[in-house]
């Protein structure tokens, strides 16, 4: 079986799961911005759960906004709920990866104008991501 394919399949049975759990949930990580942005390869699936189990936070409240925001995309032959390209930004802007630092730059060369700032820059100091330190987005 092709890698494309196995992921596929891997993907198809954890939201089988998490639908038949009712989960409140989201794509997120590379499969995000292959959908959002430009296709590129990646060998993990990313989703983003809310597991109510600790007293809110900061960052539970983000990522409870997160989810509520959540759009849809097709994907080979499902309907995803997936994360805006605003809480992609600040997904990737928490994780600070080289990975994460060169998707920023992918959605900033492609959407930067389409970007929700204030939404970004409110949710950035609420979580205390620098997003000033991730080129262009930081300045206004």
């Amino acid at each position: 079986m092709a890698y494309d394919t196995y992921l596929i399949s891997v993907l198809t049975a954890v939201i089988r799961v998490l639908q038949k759990q009712r989960f409140d949930f989201a794509i997120a990580g590379g499969l995000a911005y292959s959908a959002l942005v430009t296709p590129r390869a990646t060998v993990d699936i990313d989703v983003l759960v809310l597991i109510p189990a600790r007293p809110p936070t900061d960052l539970f409240e983000g990522l409870r906004s997160a989810l509520a925001r959540k759009g849809t995309v097709d994907f080979s032959g499902m309907v995803l709920p997936i994360v805006t390209i605003e809480d992609l930004v600040l997904l990737k802007a928490l994780a600070g990866r080289p990975q994460d630092r060169a998707d920023i730059d992918g959605v900033l060369a492609g959407q930067e104008s389409a970007l929700d700032r204030a939404y970004l820059e409110s949710w950035a100091r609420r979580l205390d991501v620098d997003l000033g330190a991730l080129g262009k987005l930081g300045s206004s």
